[in-house]
């Protein structure tokens, strides 16, 4: 059982792009210093057990990254190598059960459908599971899981003619194959903050109008999402943690290139709108969230 312990890696905007924050979800209070990525890095998927984060893919300007780090989430310092993606590529959807990571889709620097699994505890590069339905580039925090199935919700496909969808993919963690429609969020969008306890997934903001919209799957049970309530402001480019209690989302854009250092929450298991929880060290945008005590550990 984790101690409720959120970590948020990089970011673009602010004065440290490689610089990781923590803080206690399941108290109030601005984020303290955790240590450095290996190299200022943006737009990563993240996933976690109770004890390890992984950062996977990203973007350090000009180029996309296939690396993968991790930290030890109770040990604070440094990230340190962990291996590599299977494709360069950035705004992957990463969500994870107490055993495997994952990163669904992305960007690099056209849209992909790759999805690709690591054992969180096994250091090495990671290893193809499948292909979402369809090429797209969900954003960073657009995963959420149970210790059975992750879910995808929302995403930029049609490389061609890029177009906002709503839909939302699932897959079986513990197996490989390709990802499931599971419903369709409450309107189309990407980038939105997303996260989950056992029980419940919340997606909050995102773009393609930028949004201050929350809702939320039951992730047992098939179906479009439920309008939750709303952030403080509109934005996109959030990160997204929880524990089994609350849903946080940290740090985004209300309008681009801005950048806000706010985290919010709401209680996943009632419905409202997002309540203050303090800020982040400096205004970023594109950080990568990850817990150790999220919906897909067993026990939540």
């Amino acid at each position: 059982q984790g101690s409720g312990r959120a970590v948020f890696m990089g970011a673009t905007g602010g004065d440290s792009k490689s610089s990781i924050e923590f803080f206690n979800i399941a108290t109030l209070g601005n984020s303290l210093n955790f240590g450095s990525l290996t190299a200022e890095k943006s737009s990563g998927g993240g996933c976690s057990n109770s004890i390890r984060g992984l950062n996977g893919g990203g973007s350090v300007s000009p180029s996309k990254v296939n690396t993968i780090e991790y930290i030890t989430i109770q040990s604070e310092g440094d990230s340190i190598d962990f291996g590599d993606i299977t494709v360069k590529r950035s705004n992957s959807g990463g969500f994870s059960s107490s055993t495997r990571g994952i990163w669904a889709g992305g960007s690099e620097p056209t849209y992909s459908n790759v999805i690709d699994y690591v054992e969180i505890m096994t250091l090495g590069n990671a290893l193809d599971f499948g292909d979402l339905s369809v090429l797209n580039s969900p954003g960073a925090g657009n995963g959420v899981s149970n210790p059975i199935r992750g879910f995808i919700g929302g995403a930029l496909t049609n490389p061609s003619s890029p177009v906002t969808v709503a839909t939302i993919d699932s897959v079986i963690i513990s197996s490989t194959g390709d990802a499931t429609d599971f419903g369709n969020l409450t309107f189309a969008r990407r980038e939105a903050g997303a996260s989950s306890n056992s029980v419940r997934g919340v997606f909050g903001g995102g773009d393609d109008t930028y949004t201050d919209t929350i809702d939320y799957i039951t992730l047992a049970s098939l179906g479009n999402a439920i309008d939750f309530g709303k952030l403080s402001t509109v934005r996109t480019n959030i990160g997204g943690a929880a524990n089994h209690r609350r849903a946080t989302f940290c740090g985004g854009s209300p309008v681009y290139p801005s950048t806000v250092n706010i985290i919010e929450f709401v209680e996943i298991a009632t419905t409202g709108d997002a309540q203050d929880f303090g800020d982040l060290a400096q205004p970023r945008r594109g950080g990568t969230a990850v817990s150790d005590s999220h919906g897909g550990l067993g026990g939540y």
